[in-house]
């Protein structure tokens, strides 16, 4: 009894570890453990090992803010980094990173920039400042662990597309030939055949062993189907699939450019039109900043009623999103002179699916009335009101995020200052 007792003193070992334990199950949503990705959804499902996972993650992580004197008393844990120390571990760090893609020499600025994006504004503890904290980096790591596993698999299976299309195609052609195969069969194989034959044409290997973004892009949706021996991938993610799932191939292709857009270095070569081929790495990164927008989609995919966890923002959900992370982030976009209005910029953002055209105050009162589609403009105040009171009508899906990620990530001052030559990237058929 007297052990017991000492157990329960704040200032005993099992004691703390008890208080971390409980602090992790209720902070955090995401677990990967022994499993090939945390499971993105508004249902939480952990295993022990994903909560030993997150406990070591948090240790590591507070390790390296300590090293890096990142002590501020408000952050999770009482430590924090910025953005110019994620470029310097990247530096230190550049070689294994290198050798795996993961960064560019020379552009460790752009994907300190990234990191620093992804973490503070699409986790699901993100609070939208400018510090890096501990909660956030561990759901960040975890959202690498998980998205390593799903793009190695979905690599594989676009390159065994790729790589044994033409033989499917002969296979079926002899299979079809036969005489014993009834009508029923006759149409399905017809059917494959055709698909074989567009994996054929659209799918095709270059000299080194990349495929078409249009390759995966057009069968991203089959890739999700595929097992990882214990499920099909896409229950890791069930509600984005649904979400995909219910758009047309073209409204799936641009939601996807748009996701390429913010988590590739390159997705066209300089003359903006030959696109750059897909490696595993560029499906790492996609699906990287996939998983990350999902953390945030259901952070706020509450609501009540009918509109409980109903795969869309509502327009309150919408608003919260905007006052508890995004309002540093919009008004880092919105001109001087008009931070004042930066969030009514977020919701013409959120309508729109762009920024307004307003680039000096000096501009402003002559395209307001493009911007916002008034005829007549009263005073700021009153025109604020009804502007803000328009555009909260409006409710968000993931392709209203994947533009707000690609909008601030085409606005970041490092991509702006140090924009990448895309044609230092092998083109098929260059000299």
């Amino acid at each position: 009894q007297e052990v017991l007792l000492s157990t329960n003193q704040p200032s005993s070992r099992f004691f703390r570890y008890q208080r971390d334990f409980n602090r992790i199950l209720s902070d955090y949503w995401f677990f990967k453990g022994t499993e090939s990705s945390a499971f993105y959804q508004s249902e939480i499902k952990r295993n022990p090992l994903g909560v030993v996972e997150v406990a070591i993650l948090e240790d590591l992580v507070l390790r390296l803010f300590k090293y890096l004197r990142g002590r501020r008393e408000s952050s999770y844990l009482g430590y924090s980094i910025i953005q110019s120390q994620v470029k310097q571990l990247l530096e230190g760090f550049q070689a294994p990173l290198k050798s795996e893609g993961m960064i560019v020499p020379g552009f460790e600025g752009n994907t300190a920039e990234t990191i620093a994006l992804l973490t503070s504004l699409f986790q699901r503890q993100s609070d939208g400042d400018e510090y890096i904290e501990v909660n956030e980096t561990v759901e960040f790591v975890i959202s690498v662990f998980s998205s390593l596993s799903l793009s190695a698999r979905g690599h594989d299976f676009f390159m065994t597309i790729a790589e044994n299309a033409k033989d499917k195609v002969k296979e079926l052609d002899k299979l079809m030939s036969s005489e014993f195969l009834g009508s029923v069969l006759d149409e399905k194989m017809a059917r494959e055949r055709s698909q074989a034959e567009e994996d054929v044409k659209i799918c095709q290997l270059d000299s080194m062993g990349r495929y078409s973004p249009e390759c995966y892009r057009s069968r991203f949706l089959r890739m999700l189907e595929i097992s990882d021996g214990k499920r099909p991938l896409r229950q890791y993610v069930p509600k984005l699939y649904e979400y995909m799932s219910s758009l047309s191939d073209d409204e799936l292709a641009s939601f996807l450019i748009k996701v390429e857009t913010f988590s590739r270095t390159c997705t066209h070569f300089n003359d903006g039109i030959t696109p750059v081929p897909m490696e595993e790495v560029d499906v790492f990164f996609i699906i990287t900043g996939l998983v990350n927008m999902e953390q945030i989609f259901n952070r706020y995919d509450r609501g009540v009623g009918f509109r409980f966890n109903n795969n869309i923002l509502d327009k309150e959900e919408v608003n919260l999103a905007y006052d508890e992370i995004y309002d540093g982030a919009v008004k880092a976009l919105t001109p001087r002179g008009l931070k004042v209005w930066s969030k009514h910029f977020y919701w013409y953002l959120v309508k729109n699916k762009r920024l307004p055209n307003v680039s000096s105050v000096d501009g402003f009162w002559p395209k307001l009335r493009e911007v916002y589609g008034y005829l007549r403009l009263g005073f700021w105040t009153v025109t604020g009101a009804i502007i803000g009171e328009r555009h909260r009508r409006n409710a968000a899906d993931r392709s209203v995020l994947a533009t707000v990620l690609k909008t601030i990530s085409e606005q970041s001052p490092e991509k702006l200052i140090n924009p990448y030559d895309c044609d230092t990237l092998f083109r098929e058929g260059a000299q």
